[in-house]
């Protein structure tokens, strides 16, 4: 109660403004929204980030907008933050490569939120948690939401795919290493004080598979002062990473785009009065300036690589095409060694293979680059197909890749072509990618 007094003196507006304004000052740099647009259309989006209007300008963002349409529709007068965290979410773990039928994943502060539903047509099972006590507005937490979920669903979705429990996130009632990636959209700010938030957290980390993800959206101050807002926490970005290192997590990429866009800066959405205002982008409530991030937080780990079948495109398509999975299994070993690839090959053409030619040698080709994604080692290595392989029919091989690894923190990504034809383009046979960790 006195801090909330004190709070409410330092910062209300005539003391602000006399005494304090004068050496706060929003701590990002400001960039005219056409030069952003620029950038949007010819480079990705990147993962870690705040809201900006020039999202909706790239063509894979848009993409994953459009498939979600349904849901909610935005264009630059009707853009809302909120809104932006669910495409960003689910455009973070798209391109991350974390969608796949075989996929398991945890929502977290799940309520009724559309990506919970939205992702059952994406990964093999969606488990969502929350306290589902009524206490909310909107009905985001109704009680019977657990018991009746396909009540609440924006569209039909496949009910044996959804599991939503009641649960409180900081202490979750799963195993070690359950779920290939954990999502919460707006949703830590609310867990009470800091120490909660991070046994969140911490259990969200604990809950992950080796190589897993957790895709987070929360609210970031954009000034260094201000007056805090009840039952909701304004993190710092120092603070906010802090939190999320603390507990083992490392970015996804250690890049982080806060540039703001003019003119939103200059006229901030001013709380509570203006909450329903569109563009709805930069928040003002008092002295506090503050708007979402989007963060992809990494369990460090040895983990299975992330693979799908692919379809090798070959020169005689009609006669040798072939489905490829890298990824079931990767071993990595400490200080260097060897990387163990487990593959799968399917003969899905017209004519039987046979072992020993050059044109059933598969190709493995490997990068191996930092975090940060700067390349490290590139090379490709050959394997024979074991065996003779009829129409129909797959096979399960091995295969090692020599590695001298010093201590770090690693990518690989893993692509793979027939011996004597070229690589197959990204769009056919996508590269799998795990991240591991040397100790």
């Amino acid at each position: 109660m006195l801090r909330d007094r004190l709070n409410h003196l330092l910062f209300s507006n005539l003391f602000y403004k006399a005494f304090i304004r004068p050496f706060d000052r929003i701590l990002y740099a400001i960039v005219t929204m056409e030069s952003l647009r620029k950038e949007r259309r010819h480079n990705p989006v990147p993962l870690n980030k705040i809201p900006q209007v020039s999202d909706l300008e790239n063509s894979e963002w848009r993409a994953v907008l459009d498939e979600m349409a349904p849901l909610f529709t935005m264009d630059s007068e009707s853009f809302h933050r909120k809104h932006w965290e669910f495409v960003q979410l689910v455009y973070m773990l798209a391109r991350d490569r974390r969608l796949h039928p075989q996929a398991a994943c945890l929502a977290v502060g799940a309520g009724r939120e559309p990506v919970v539903y939205y992702l059952t047509h994406k990964v093999r099972r969606v488990t969502g948690i929350d306290l589902y006590a009524g206490t909310y507005l909107g009905g985001e937490d109704e009680p019977d939401i657990p018991d009746h979920p396909a009540k609440y669903a924006p569209f039909v979705c496949p009910q044996k795919s959804l599991d939503l429990q009641r649960m409180d996130a900081r202490n979750l009632n799963f195993k070690d290493h359950s779920f290939d990636f954990v999502f919460s959209a707006s949703s830590i700010e609310h867990f009470g004080n800091i120490n909660e938030i991070r046994r969140s957290l911490r259990e969200m980390y604990r809950v992950l598979k080796p190589g897993g993800a957790a895709a987070i959206t929360t609210e970031v101050r954009l000034n260094r002062l201000g007056r805090s807002i009840p039952n909701t926490r304004i993190f710092s970005l120092d603070d906010l990473l802090r939190l999320c290192r603390g507990v083992g997590f490392t970015l996804d990429s250690d890049s982080m785009d806060m540039r703001l866009e003019a003119p939103f800066h200059q006229d901030p959405i001013k709380l509570p009065e203006q909450v329903l205002r569109r563009p709805h982008v930069i928040l003002r409530y008092f002295s506090t300036w503050f708007t979402s991030v989007s963060l992809l937080l990494c369990k460090p780990g040895s983990g299975a690589l992330r693979g799908e079948w692919r379809t090798g495109i070959d020169i005689t398509p009609l006669e040798y095409n072939a489905r490829i999975q890298v990824g079931t299994q990767a071993s990595i070993l400490p200080r260097g060694g060897k990387l163990r690839l487990h593959m799968e090959l399917e003969n899905t053409g017209n004519f039987d293979w046979y072992s020993g030619g050059g044109s059933h040698r598969i190709a493995v080709g490997v990068q191996l680059r930092d975090r940060n994604d700067g390349l490290i080692e590139r090379d490709f290595h050959q394997f024979t197909i074991p065996r003779n392989l009829p129409r129909g029919d797959s096979l399960a091989f091995e295969g090692s890749v020599p590695l001298a690894l010093a201590p770090g923190n690693y990518r690989l990504w893993v692509t793979l072509k027939r011996e004597f034809i070229t690589w197959f383009p990204e769009s056919a046979c996508p590269p799998a990618r795990v991240d591991f960790t040397v100790e």
